[in-house]
């Protein structure tokens, strides 16, 4: 299901980019269309659903990543795909990138495996 996202003060386009920004969208703002179909009158802003945005951005035709895999023992994502990744698994790991070698990705695997993936509902 949707979420409308409800706006307080009349939509232009830089209110419409700090949305994206608070919501971590601010590496895909470039392709971003919601704020200029919403200046433009194309789009009215009680429309803006997490659809409507997810359709906007540069990874509209690929799925959200299951795992996100973070090396180098950094416990950030550093902005990275945070719209695409709210149901993602993370595995962090001491072992730098050039070292991730097949047996660490099994590491990560079983580690996914094991995960109790609830995309948001409640454990039973």
């Amino acid at each position: 299901h949707s979420k409308s996202y409800t706006f307080k003060q009349d939509i232009t386009k830089s209110s419409v980019e700090r949305f994206a920004r608070s919501q971590g969208l601010k590496g895909s703002l470039k392709s971003m269309k919601v704020a200029k179909k919403t200046s433009t009158g194309e789009l009215n802003p009680d429309d803006i659903t997490d659809d409507v945005i997810s359709s906007n951005l540069d990874t509209a035709d690929i799925p959200d990543p299951d795992l996100l895999i973070r090396t180098s023992g950094e416990l950030r994502i550093s902005n990275f795909m945070l719209w695409q990744m709210a149901y993602t698994e993370m595995y962090f790991t001491d072992v730098y990138w050039p070292d991730f070698d097949k047996k660490e990705l099994e590491k990560a695997l079983d580690y996914y495996a094991n995960r109790d993936r609830r995309f948001g509902g409640r454990k039973e």
